[in-house]
């Protein structure tokens, strides 16, 4: 070959390598999430713990998807309907310590919103199947959106995307590492990490995880974005992901993981059989006993569909709810927290 067409071809492939850089770098925050691993260990976790009516239920609706598949529909829908990129993630300052909804959810077009809005679309008894179904598969991506700590928070860097790093001598991008990169090094086997995951919860780390709002689970990941994805990470540029770095990331994305499969589930039990015709989320089955005390006054979470009783840290404190009684709460579909009924 020539020495001109040797150049040419030079000249061809650094351009479009540059070009691609390019492009990369303008993909906005939302194009990625968990990357599908992530996602389809959320639903894996999520089908263990809701109830087996619910489970029934939530592979009528997506069927003939699995809800591996569904898990990331969210994602490939954005493609030719980018107005709904906003919706998989909430740009909360870093600096910041609570939620500023006028300004980080305008027009209720964030992960917080829609997840909220997407819930109610499945309790309702006169949505449609096809509706239900849409409603569902949101709800199961965005819930995983919302563990992800660069999804709820912003330096400046469009969460992470626009903040250069450099791992196993690969320059990526910060929000890409926390989506793929660090979770893949993990495991790329979705099913056996869901498993191992299983093995390490005991029941009261269920509970615990089932208390609070969609709005406290954020600010969660927000804090965990504070100390640890930005926190733990050198000033360089590029920064480079270290042993010690990865060491602290892998426990918390392993935890927002599995906490997002159990509220992912919480949040099904308690809203997605509301919406079926002669179904309801307690056990037809359930005794007098097993039911609590019918005059009991309890709080119910009207955003999550539990409720609370007297004396417990989440009675009175939610952002939406009002008190009646547990008869009441029951007839009308909500569940008691952790499945314990008051007495």
């Amino acid at each position: 070959m020539s020495r001109f067409g040797r150049a040419f071809l030079q000249y061809r492939n650094t351009f479009m390598t540059m070009a691609f850089l390019a492009a990369l770098l303008a993909i906005p925050q939302a194009l990625l999430a968990w990357g599908r691993e992530g996602h389809e260990i959320i639903v894996i976790l999520a089908e263990h713990y809701m109830r087996p009516a619910t489970a029934a239920r939530m592979r009528e609706l997506l069927a003939p998807e699995s809800p591996e598949e569904a898990s990331v529909w969210a994602d490939e829908y954005r493609h030719d309907h980018r107005e709904t990129g906003p919706w998989h993630y909430i740009d909360i300052p870093l600096a910041d310590s609570t939620i500023d909804l006028a300004r980080e959810c305008p027009n209720g077009d964030c992960v917080i919103a829609k997840t909220e809005q997407f819930l109610k679309v499945l309790k309702e008894p006169n949505a449609n199947k096809d509706t239900k179904a849409q409603a569902l598969r949101f709800v199961i991506h965005f819930v995983g959106d919302l563990h992800q700590p660069l999804h709820v928070a912003d330096n400046g860097d469009e969460g992470g995307n626009t903040r250069h790093v450099v791992f196993d001598g690969h320059p990526e991008n910060l929000h890409w590492e926390w989506d793929t990169g660090l979770l893949q090094h993990i495991s790329r086997n979705p099913a056996a990490l869901a498993a191992e995951l299983e093995n390490r919860i005991t029941p009261r780390d269920q509970a615990e995880w089932q208390n609070g709002s969609i709005e406290d689970w954020v600010m969660e990941g927000h804090r965990l974005a504070q100390a640890v994805a930005y926190g733990d990470l050198s000033n360089e540029s590029p920064a480079p992901i270290t042993r010690a770095y990865e060491q602290q990331a892998g426990p918390v994305i392993e935890l927002q993981l599995h906490k997002a499969g159990v509220r992912l589930a919480y949040l099904l039990d308690a809203n997605l059989m509301l919406g079926s015709a002669g179904q309801n989320p307690e056990s037809k089955a359930q005794t007098a006993a097993t039911r609590g005390n019918p005059d009991a006054r309890v709080w119910v979470n009207t955003n999550s569909g539990a409720y609370h009783c007297p004396g417990t840290r989440w009675f009175g404190k939610t952002h939406e709810g009002q008190y009646m009684t547990q008869k009441e709460a029951q007839n009308k579909g909500y569940h008691p927290s952790a499945n314990k009924p008051c007495m």
